[in-house]
């Protein structure tokens, strides 16, 4: 795999390479820096809407607490109430009395504080003594002792919120010193109309209130929609953005302050950064703005290069196909320019080279021609020719006499010394020397 593309690498152009290297050594860092910037202004989002559903949440908080505390306070001026405690611990000396404070203070007492407060639905006192029963007012404890609640109202100290089969609140009567029966105090709220402050400034959070023992409480309509949602499941999670089950959701817990309760509010991640997409949209066109610019840039300073390049390799071309006179420089200062210059005072050289050869090779030929002309003897063939000449004079042989002197004519020519033209002097000169031979010969 590697030695492939590595081939592929080395057969491409060197305009190629150069414009591949130049994409990849821009192209990373642009999608590293837009890819930060992208998670950089998502975080912020989230940063921002996390912030903005705990704030929500927290206000939700304080007015669940605030209807708690307001409750807390009934159910005190209840069992705080000398008269109520007097009625739970039967300490009457006759019925007669009893039942003038039951039929003209507890029920009138009752009565007003639903009507005074609609979300009071039921309060009804849970006592271990013997006073007997009065409508459901007053109960025996032996009606609900089986119930979790009643042994948990027991077992505490401070007034306990319980949610079964709708929201109640209980809290026990102080025992005096000679009391040992426990007695509480049982009060039914409407739910909904507790929840409604909930609702309505939750429209667009899935809110979920759960006990101690994870029991659910109250959850919105918007958690009863999301029917990918197991609230149990949420309840473990940490808060922060979180999945559950193919949806990212923002998680926010709050702990109601006057109960055991714990809020979970849940907002899918979509819902509150809505802006993300715009965000990613315009990352990835300024990423695509500075590509387009940085490969325009890359194909300027790529062709400005090459085309260096192209005419050094265009001249090189010519001084191949033989014109060894091309005149090659470079005004530049940079390696291409340099190995311009280099390439024309190469040329220079070798046609130095190439001239000065030539002019040794003529020098060589002159030598060898002169020294050809001087093996030969000029005197003696011109006195062998003439005396030929004379031979055939003397025997009427004209025929061999015009050759002989034709090839003296051509001798005259080749065999003077390298010398185009012959002076009579030296004619004259072989002349004699011609004749003392010749009269030697006589």
């Amino acid at each position: 795999m590697k030695r492939a593309i590595f081939g592929l690498f080395n057969r491409l152009r060197f305009n190629q390479k150069l414009f591949l290297s130049y994409l990849t050594v821009i192209i990373i860092p642009i999608l590293v820096l837009g890819l930060y910037a992208y998670n950089q202004s998502k975080q912020m989002l989230n940063y921002q809407a996390f912030q903005g559903i705990d704030k929500n949440v927290n206000t939700i908080s304080e007015s669940i607490n605030n209807s708690i505390e307001r409750y807390n306070h009934t159910i005190r001026t209840i069992v705080f109430n000398k008269t109520f405690q007097k009625i739970v611990t039967n300490d009457y000396i006759d019925l007669v009395n009893l039942s003038g404070d039951l039929n003209n203070y507890l029920s009138p007492y009752f009565i007003m504080m639903m009507n005074l407060d609609k979300e009071i639905e039921k309060i009804t006192f849970y006592t271990q003594s013997n006073v007997p029963e009065y409508g459901d007012s007053i109960v025996s404890y032996k009606r609900v002792e089986s119930e979790p609640w009643y042994s948990e109202t027991v077992q505490g100290s401070e007034t306990q919120w319980f949610y079964d089969k709708g929201l109640f609140m209980t809290a026990k009567f102080p025992k005096f010193f000679s009391e040992r029966n426990t007695n509480i105090v049982y009060m039914r709220i409407n739910d909904k109309s507790f929840f409604k402050s909930v609702t309505d400034m939750s429209k667009d959070y899935g809110i979920v209130i759960a006990d101690a023992q994870n029991r659910i409480i109250f959850a919105n309509q918007s958690t009863m929609q999301t029917s990918t949602l197991d609230a149990r499941e949420m309840m473990g999670l940490r808060e922060g953005m979180v999945k559950i089950g193919l949806t990212e959701m923002f998680l926010v817990k709050k702990t109601v302050p006057q109960t055991n309760w714990t809020m979970y509010c849940f907002v899918p991640s979509g819902q509150v950064s809505p802006n993300a997409g715009t965000i990613i949209n315009a990352t990835l066109i300024m990423i695509m703005a500075c590509i387009v610019s940085l490969l325009v840039i890359i194909s300027i300073f790529s062709k400005t290069m090459i085309r260096r390049i192209f005419r050094l390799n265009a001249m090189m071309k010519r001084v191949e196909l033989g014109e060894l006179n091309l005149r090659v420089q470079s005004s530049s200062r940079d390696e291409i320019g340099e190995l311009t210059n280099r390439f024309g005072n190469m040329l220079i050289r070798l046609n130095e080279l190439i001239e000065e050869s030539f002019r040794s090779k003529i020098v060589q030929k002159e030598a060898e021609m002169k020294a050809l002309q001087w093996q030969i003897n000029p005197h003696f063939l011109y006195n062998t020719l003439s005396f030929i000449n004379w031979k055939a004079l003397k025997s009427d042989a004209h025929d061999i006499s015009h050759v002989v002197t034709s090839m003296s004519k051509f001798y005259r020519t080749a065999l003077n010394r390298g010398n185009n033209i012959i002076s009579v002097r030296e004619e004259f000169g072989k002349y004699q020397i011609l004749c003392r031979n010749y009269s030697g010969h006589g």
